[in-house]
């Protein structure tokens, strides 16, 4: 509905990235349980990042300053996420179109 109103709706996989990263050796959630560990920020982040600007996110920077410093994490676990986040992204992609497929197919119909 918000596609017939001119709005742009996109999703960000996050949850599909982290159980594809959760199959890894890598620490996505902090000492809490509850809030990501540095390696579940960065995951996120690429997530986000990769479907607000409609980028890959494998070949993004590996090295990330915050507000509290640099994100602790080795460049291969920053690449593994990059290739995870962007199976998550793939997924998504694959299910619009698909979907508009769909629509398109559902539109002609009604047009003939």
């Amino acid at each position: 509905e918000l596609r017939k109103m001119g709005g742009d709706v996109r999703v960000a996989p996050v949850g599909i990235a982290w159980g594809y990263a959760a199959t890894e050796a890598l620490t996505l959630f902090d000492d809490d349980g509850s809030h990501p560990a540095h390696c579940g920020t960065y995951l996120a982040a690429l997530v986000l990042a990769s479907t607000i600007l409609s980028l890959s996110p494998v070949g993004s920077e590996t090295r990330i300053a915050t507000s509290l410093g640099r994100l602790k994490m080795s460049i291969s676990d920053a690449e593994l996420l990059q290739q995870k986040a962007s199976a998550a992204m793939k997924v998504v992609v694959g299910e619009m179109r698909k979907q508009e497929g769909m629509r398109a197919a559902r539109e002609a119909q009604a047009a003939a």
